[in-house]
C-alpha cells in the first residue's frame, strides 16, 4: 500500500510539472521529468502538499459517490429564505 501511495505521489508530481511547463508553452522531455519530480519530492513540504491533495481528492470522490446532489436554480430571494431556515 505504501509503495502504491509513493507511486501516486510521484505521478501527481509529474503531472504538476508538465502543467507548469505547459503554462509557458514548453514541454518537459520525458527523460528529465523523473529528475524534476525527484527534486520536487525531496522537499518534505512539497511531498506533503501533493499527498494531502491526493487524499482530499479521494475523500471527495467517496463522498460524491455516496451522495445525491440535486441542482436547482432559485432567485436570490428564494436562496435567502432557504438559507435562513438552516
Amino acid at each position: 500500500m505504501l509503495k502504491l501511495v509513493k507511486v501516486k505521489i510521484r505521478e501527481k508530481a509529474k503531472e504538476m510539472i508538465k502543467a507548469n511547463f505547459a503554462q509557458f508553452g514548453q514541454e518537459v522531455p520525458e527523460a528529465d521529468l523523473g529528475n524534476y519530480a525527484d527534486s520536487v519530492l525531496a522537499k518534505e513540504e512539497e511531498k506533503k502538499k501533493i499527498h494531502d491533495g491526493l487524499y482530499s481528492d479521494k475523500i471527495l470522490e467517496v463522498i460524491e459517490s455516496k451522495c445525491n446532489v440535486e441542482s436547482k436554480e432559485v432567485t436570490y430571494d428564494e436562496f435567502v429564505k432557504l438559507a435562513a431556515k438552516k
